[in-house]
């Protein structure tokens, strides 16, 4: 080999390797990619482990311990996923970056920068998984003393009213818009299950003295419109468990030993009186703007249930209750169309949910217990001013939680006929069956979990599906849907927020 070959060589071994600038832009490309996946790794530990903390008392998903929150899993996986391939690559090309770029702490400025742009990327990446998830947007006071419960409430417009048996308290979204004391040492005893033009009847009395103090309530001030006495017995027909106190379009209507007693709702003047017939007295009633339903019970002969004009008083149709006396419950479940739940006594006791036409015809037969399905018993715990109502009647339909035969968790939703009384629909749903609510376009549906989701009360499909963030199990709740939000009522207000608004 010449001389000058040799020269050559040797300049060519000297001469600094050259690297393609798109060489070194892709290497720095990655290395900030890796930093990007460690930054949104980061995120979902501090998201997700936070959450767990939150949401399920810091463990979840084994042993006697509950699911795991929603989406939480994969969040807690990625988080680990992210955070390892995150360093693992950065570790591999930092030594690229640094020898290629030649700019001192020129890696540490790139590994910041990725992580911190790895942050937008985590928060998405952890919303998708996590799901909708709804939030507690106020919740009122807890009750004190600790003794008290909510007895009822009602829903209108903007408010929420809770019952309890020393007082009533109004809420809006985001605070207590009036609070009306029950005078001296009486206790509400007893309240209507609706209101109208923002007006709600309660009664309330001394303990052990009949339930006989009537007063009309103006849910927009608190104030009373009126007061009257009853005449009212010291017990209601032992098998009823119907209420005793109903709106109706303008009227007030409440049972006394003999009938019903009809008044003005905002001026109490006497409209009229309808007799429960000879040796029978009234032992619940049911309305809403158009009807009135009186159930009637005349001893060991029969029951009756009565369709009442709201304007007259008038009978439209009286028909004895189909069931064989003695009964163990009479209750009544709307007054339009008219259904009644009824339960014998006896070792071949008939427990059923009986539709009646406008002529007052029997025209359904649902049984509580079905081939695949249980329903609630008509005992389950309630409100104490108020009948419990664990089903729903609704647009000619019938709702009801629904356990497996014999089980003891209201899993599912099913739709029954009112018309025929065949099964309409089942529908599963995310835990056990704490509330039902209708609204304008379905049904809402709590968990006691406080997994709020949503039917089509067509066809049961879910049209949506979230869980309030947080460790619920909750008891005796109600459930209204108002402004786009939920208001979670509890009966316990002492253990849970009486009022909670979720959205």
């Amino acid at each position: 080999m010449s001389e000058a070959s040799l020269r050559r060589r040797g300049e060519r071994a000297e001469r600094p390797r050259q690297v393609h600038p798109w060489r070194t832009a892709a290497v720095v490309a990655a290395f900030v990619l890796a930093a990007m996946v460690l930054g949104a790794g980061i995120v979902l530990h501090v998201r997700g482990w936070t959450a767990l903390g939150s949401e399920s008392g810091g463990n979840c998903g084994g042993g006697y311990v509950g699911a795991c929150p929603q989406g939480l899993t994969p969040v807690l996986f990625l988080a680990f996923g992210f955070t390892f391939a995150g360093i693992i690559g950065m570790a591999i090309l930092v030594g690229v970056v640094e020898k290629w770029v030649k700019r001192r702490r020129f890696g540490a400025i790139v590994a910041v920068v990725g992580v911190l742009a790895g942050i937008w990327p985590g928060v998405l990446v952890y919303g998708g998984l996590r799901g909708h998830i709804l939030d507690v947007r106020w919740s009122a006071p807890l009750d004190r003393p600790s003794g008290v419960a909510g007895v009822g409430n009602w829903a209108h417009d903007n408010l929420v009213v809770r019952a309890r048996a020393d007082r009533l308290t109004a809420y809006t979204d985001q605070r207590i818009a009036w609070t009306a004391e029950i005078p001296g040492r009486d206790a509400l005893c007893a309240m209507s299950r609706h209101v109208q033009d923002g007006v709600g009847l309660v009664a309330w009395a001394a303990d052990d003295e009949p339930c006989a103090t009537v007063v009309a309530l103006d849910l927009r001030t608190g104030k009373s419109l009126w007061q009257l006495t009853r005449a009212a017995a010291d017990r209601y027909g032992g098998a009823a468990t119907s209420d005793q106190l109903a709106v109706a379009g303008s009227v007030a209507v409440f049972t006394e030993p003999t009938g019903l007693r009809a008044v003005g709702l905002r001026d109490h003047e006497e409209r009229w009186r309808l007799d429960a017939g000879e040796g029978c007295a009234p032992t619940g009633v049911a309305a809403d703007a158009d009807h009135v339903t009186m159930l009637v019970d005349c001893g060991k002969e029969s029951m009756a249930v009565v369709a009442v004009d709201p304007a007259t008083g008038r009978a439209r149709w009286r028909t004895a209750l189909p069931v064989e006396p003695p009964l163990t419950t009479a209750a009544l479940l709307a007054a339009h169309p008219v259904v009644v739940h009824a339960v014998e006594q006896g070792s071949r006791a008939a427990d059923d949910i009986i539709a009646f036409s406008d002529e007052g015809q029997v025209r359904a037969r649902i049984p509580r217990s079905g081939p695949d399905y249980d329903m609630p018993p008509a005992d389950e715990t309630g409100w104490p001013a108020r009948a419990a109502r664990p089903l729903i009647v609704w647009h000619d339909r019938l709702f009801a939680p629904v356990s497996a035969p014999g089980g003891d968790e209201y899993t599912a939703v099913a739709a029954f006929s009112l018309t025929t009384g065949k099964p309409l629909w089942r529908t599963t749903v995310d835990g056990d069956v704490a509330a039902i609510e209708p609204t304008t376009d379905g049904l809402v549906v709590a968990a006691r979990t406080l997994r709020i989701e949503e039917l089509s009360g067509a066809d049961g499909a879910v049209t949506a599906s979230a869980p309030v963030r947080g460790d619920w199990w909750v008891s005796v709740i109600e459930l209204r849907k108002l402004n786009g939000a939920y208001a979670v009522i509890a009966r316990d207000g002492v253990a849970d927020p009486p009022v909670m608004t979720v959205g």
